[in-house]
């Protein structure tokens, strides 16, 4: 397989602004965020509303490629809040599932209602369908980043 150096080279500078784009959006969320909310928390709030459905602390360390331990610390955090519940799991004895609570969804929802006038206000600087071919490429590259993580 040989590889287009031009290519690699885009392909860097692309993750390189995306990796500035996560470092602003993580001062955005955490500057807006209830309670001291960190990014990390704020990630798996969002992650369990758009799922909509309860998940094992392990699965969610995979989804957020953390070790289990950090995934577990931000659980424990979230729970302390009252974001999220810990409910056995059914289907293991020995394992809990972790459950988005009511306080949990509105802590996410109070955060978006605070950065959406900001991104709202970044937008109008774009096209809208600029924006959306802009989203869909990033979701075919995560896609192929995703298909290739280490495990």
């Amino acid at each position: 397989m040989t590889t287009d150096p031009g290519k690699t080279r885009l392909i860097i500078a692309i993750l390189t602004e995306a990796g500035i784009l996560t470092q602003l959006a993580r001062a955005w969320i955490e500057h807006a965020g209830p309670d001291g909310l960190t990014y990390a928390q704020f990630s798996v709030l969002m992650h369990l509303t758009r799922l909509q459905t309860r998940q094992t602390p392990l699965q969610l360390a995979r989804a957020h490629q953390l070790p289990k331990t950090t995934m577990t610390h931000i659980v424990a955090t979230l729970e302390k809040k009252g974001f999220v519940s810990m409910e056995p799991n059914p289907d293991d004895g020995r394992s809990k599932l972790v459950a988005l609570t009511a306080a949990g969804e509105a802590a996410a929802q109070r955060t978006l209602d605070v950065v959406a006038p900001l991104a709202g206000q970044i937008g109008e600087g774009f096209d809208m369908e600029d924006l959306e071919a802009t989203r869909a490429r990033i979701a075919e590259l995560r896609v192929e980043m995703d298909a290739r993580r280490p495990e």
